[in-house]
């Protein structure tokens, strides 16, 4: 982490839908910890109205918020 902007990763979030099981790509991201935190409430309020739907997409939608949840209490506690 670099002047307040977070790197996210972790080698790369997996996509880990049925089309990409395949084609493993990965992708970092620099973003400022206001934006973690953005993406971290969009992805709570994804997973809490949670409609229905392919069971794999809540899974990843979990795992996502999972991840930058972790992102943020590392910011936290390197930044105490």
């Amino acid at each position: 982490m670099v002047s307040g902007i977070c790197l996210v990763s972790k080698i790369g979030y997996k996509t880990l839908s049925n089309q990409m099981e395949d084609e493993e790509q990965y992708y970092q991201l620099e973003l400022p910890i206001e934006a973690v935190r953005i993406i971290h409430t969009g992805l709570s309020q994804a997973c809490q109205k949670w409609s229905g739907g392919d069971p794999v997409e809540q899974e990843n939608l979990l795992a996502m918020r999972d991840h930058f949840y972790r992102i943020m209490l590392e910011h936290r506690f390197t930044n105490m």
